[in-house]
């Protein structure tokens, strides 16, 4: 991974929380340019660059994202352990990287990616699983959310009701949770998505300022299918 070097000395607070606008004329040039060369443009280098990580998972992140050190993502496993009560000794961050918008330290966008090596349900229940069941499943995860912002303190942020369904991510079925995090700050689009392989769990998290929807959505989607998972 390559250090962070910029946020290194922000807060915790900071790292976790949450441009200039793209100009319309530069995707027209870029169609121009594509329409003149042909398909020059498919060697061209990319502005991403590709991780390959632990438990065969791969993925590509903007360059311009900042990916964070393992003393913070171990600060985020201490979090999630505290406000939950759910041990994460077994939760291994293996990627988390944050984008920054110019005139701000917090986050616009986030996304991390972890696994637990634990039994969990098998690719073939999670293809039986009703709407009722993942409605049921959001329910749930809502309130132990809600539980761990009341043992945290927090009064003034609040969530919207989770909705799950389910996706496909790097060739398997995975469920995918939808929600907006409300604080008095900003408002964050957060998605999270469990894919569950029968000996463990792959969780990705990606979220980004709403304010930002149209700039960072695309940015997200095309992070979210770049993930493979080989087994």
């Amino acid at each position: 991974m390559q250090k962070d070097t910029k946020h290194s000395k922000i807060t915790q607070t900071e790292i976790r929380g949450n441009l200039l606008r793209r100009p319309k004329g530069a995707v027209f040039v870029l169609a121009l340019v594509a329409f003149l060369e042909g398909n020059a443009l498919a060697n061209d280098p990319s502005v991403f660059d590709a991780y390959n990580l632990k438990y065969g998972v791969s993925i590509n992140v903007p360059r311009h994202w900042t990916v964070l050190e393992k003393q913070l993502t171990d600060a985020i496993n201490t979090d999630v352990e505290v406000l939950t009560g759910s041990g994460q000794a077994n939760n291994d961050i293996i990627l988390a990287a944050n984008y920054y918008s110019a005139d701000s330290r917090d986050a616009a966008a986030t996304i991390s990616v972890s696994v637990q090596s634990k039994k969990t349900a098998s690719q073939k229940e999670v293809a039986a699983m009703t709407q009722a069941d993942l409605d049921a499943m959001a329910a749930q995860a809502q309130a132990v959310a809600r539980a761990g912002a009341e043992r945290a303190g927090d009064k003034l942020s609040h969530s919207t009701p989770f909705r799950m369904t389910k996706d496909v991510i790097g060739g398997y079925i995975a469920l995918r949770t939808e929600y907006q995090d409300i604080d008095p700050n900003q408002t964050q689009n957060v998605s999270v998505y469990v894919i569950c392989l029968g000996n463990n769990l792959t969780k990705i998290t990606i979220s980004y300022a709403a304010t930002q929807k149209s700039l960072l959505e695309p940015t997200t989607t095309a992070i979210m299918k770049s993930i493979r998972i080989k087994r």
